[in-house]
């Protein structure tokens, strides 16, 4: 299963994909490489629909 790592803007709550990763440990990785400063909340997901743009949802990581 692939993992989607992305966040949401403080600004417009737009989610933001990162990219998609082979392992939770992947996408956790990216997420703490990542270095914008406007991010309201880091999620994981398991895919993103086509037609909305959203995520679907696995988990949510409070930025540091």
């Amino acid at each position: 299963m692939s993992i989607v790592a992305g966040y949401t803007r403080l600004t417009d709550d737009e989610n933001i994909p990162l990219g998609t990763y082979d392992s939770v440990g992947a996408a956790e990785d990216a997420i703490k490489a990542h270095t914008s400063d406007d991010v309201n909340t880091y999620w994981l997901a398991s895919f993103i629909y086509e037609d909305t743009g959203k995520p679907e949802i696995l988990a949510y990581i409070d930025p540091a």
